[in-house]
């Protein structure tokens, strides 16, 4: 997960998921953030995802999250970003209500 900027929340999240098979890649980034959206609070769920082959890491497994996308480059930018900001909704229903 990193931070990215965002226009309405300042930040927002971008999750990196490397896919072990041929999974569609668009199916997957819906269940995904159903899953996060499901699980966690609305604003921790990922706003973008992105699906690459490999993550660097570091010689004791650490990702270098410096590393994933070029210096310079605004990552919600690149082909294969999938945005899913619109689906994420303060609830706002009342308990009890």
């Amino acid at each position: 997960m990193l931070a990215v900027p965002d226009e309405t929340r300042e930040e927002e999240v971008l999750a990196c998921v490397v896919l072990h098979d041929d999974t569609a890649r668009d199916a997957m980034a819906e269940m995904l953030f159903g899953h996060c959206y499901a699980q966690l609070a609305y604003f921790k769920a990922p706003g973008w995802i992105y699906f690459t082959d490999a993550l660097p890491t570091t010689g004791t497994q650490k990702i270098q999250k410096h590393e994933i996308f070029p210096a310079g480059t605004d990552p919600r930018m690149l082909p294969g970003m999938f945005d899913l900001r619109e689906r994420k909704k303060r609830d706002t229903r009342q308990a009890g209500g």
